[in-house]
């Protein structure tokens, strides 16, 4: 059986579910999911409650973690003919993008 629950996290309001099932070797089990909190996983009975105690904290750091490894832009301003020369440069050494080149290049400096 499928439930679905939501939590509210500082002010936000986050889902998950819960589905039972029956596992041959571990007995009943439940799958908790929550993709705010990155979670996508079994748990025993005892240890989904503690699951579900930790949720706002887990949700907090998993936002946390994406939100840190999310891109953002650089616009910066080049000639006409600079960026004619960087695009070249870019696929001289096998770089796919001008962006992937730019980027290597400036994180290797």
């Amino acid at each position: 059986m499928k439930t679905c629950h939501s939590i509210l996290v500082q002010g936000k309001k986050y889902n998950y579910e819960i589905m039972s099932h029956e596992d041959p070797e571990f007995g009943k089990l439940f799958h908790l999911k929550c993709e705010s909190a990155g979670i996508d996983q079994d748990f025993d009975g005892e240890d989904l409650s503690t699951a579900i105690e930790n949720l706002p904290q887990w949700i907090l750091e998993f936002q946390a973690e994406s939100a840190s490894n999310k891109e953002t832009r650089i616009i910066f301003r080049v000639k006409e003919c600079e960026k004619a020369q960087i695009q070249q440069k870019a696929l001289e050494k096998g770089f796919s993008s001008t962006s992937e080149f730019l980027r290597e290049t400036a994180m290797s400096a």
